[in-house]
């Protein structure tokens, strides 16, 4: 007996046609909050075992993760076209975390001038986040 055998099995047996049905409209719906990548995958693959019978085929769960990621990296996924689910994943989690990388790049670079010690603020009579000296007095 195949693993899928005994899972759909299982489900018919354990698990209440209605709430089969409530985590199906959970997958149509489901999507990336934020960048928090990871919660989407593992809530993904739990719902994706759960409700087996909508992904006949892999290319229908991958489709189906796909559809949830955020538009930053979706375009680049599906250009990717990743054959496994797991290829899918790692490119996403790949392009999620260059994304993030980047945001924090940007952040950080412009919080702080260039090449500015931090004891020639006061000398410019420029502080962080765009506060002059003369504030402070």
């Amino acid at each position: 007996m195949s693993w899928k055998t005994l899972m759909k099995m299982m489900t018919d047996k354990y698990c209440p046609r209605n709430e089969i049905k409530k985590l199906e409209m959970e997958v149509w719906e489901l999507k990336v909050k934020g960048t928090d990548l990871a919660s989407y995958t593992q809530r993904f693959q739990k719902l994706a075992l759960l409700c087996g019978r909508m992904f006949s085929e892999e290319a229908d769960k991958i489709e189906k993760y796909v559809r949830g990621l955020p538009d930053m990296i979706h375009g680049n996924v599906v250009a990717s076209k990743p054959k496994m689910m797991q290829e899918a994943i790692e490119i996403a989690t790949e392009l999620m975390d260059k994304k993030v990388r980047t945001f924090a790049e940007r952040e950080t670079a412009s919080v702080t001038p260039p090449n500015w010690p931090a004891a020639e603020y006061w000398v410019r009579g420029v502080l962080p986040h765009g506060s002059t000296t003369q504030d402070i007095y």
